[in-house]
């Protein structure tokens, strides 16, 4: 994912999707899509922390922060 804006930006684009970050909105060429509310604070952090490989517990930490969760919160249903 190449996003081109920088860290803590309000908007980020790559591909044609738009991420608006303060108004916890998704666009997929031009359609909104909808996100539970943690799947999108993944998003970000994800998308700030390009170029890095990241482990499941800064995940964990950064994204989950206090929820007790597991380690199939990471995989797909």
């Amino acid at each position: 994912m190449a996003a081109r804006e920088p860290q803590n930006s309000a908007f980020y684009y790559f591909a044609d999707v738009t991420v608006e970050r303060e108004n916890y909105r998704v666009l997929k060429a031009g359609e909104a899509r909808t996100l539970e509310p943690r799947v999108f604070d993944l998003l970000i952090f994800l998308i700030e922390n390009r170029g890095r490989v990241l482990d499941k517990q800064e995940l964990f930490e950064q994204v989950w922060k206090r929820a007790s969760v597991t380690g199939n919160a990471l995989r797909p249903p």
